[in-house]
């Protein structure tokens, strides 16, 4: 197996952040109602939205459950 770039890498991190911002606005959620609801704050919301930083699959979990679904489904889209 190949190993990725870091170009590729990024790719991932911001198609990742746009889905998550995609289903917030999606539900009428602001920043600050899904940071209430996944108990992470606002910046690291904003931030992972931007694809600037590496989430784990327990912070995706827990937004996920903020959007009111599981991170299979946050984590079913396509990346191009």
């Amino acid at each position: 197996m190949k190993k990725r770039t870091s170009q590729q890498k990024e790719q991932t991190r911001k198609a990742m952040g746009k889905r998550i911002s995609d289903l917030r606005k999606l539900k009428g959620f602001t920043l600050n109602d899904l940071a209430e609801r996944s108990g992470k704050k606002v910046q690291s919301i904003h931030r992972a939205e931007k694809g600037q930083v590496n989430v784990s699959i327990a912070y995706l979990d827990a937004i996920a459950g903020g959007l009111g679904m599981k991170v299979n489904e946050l984590l079913d889209f396509q990346m191009f």
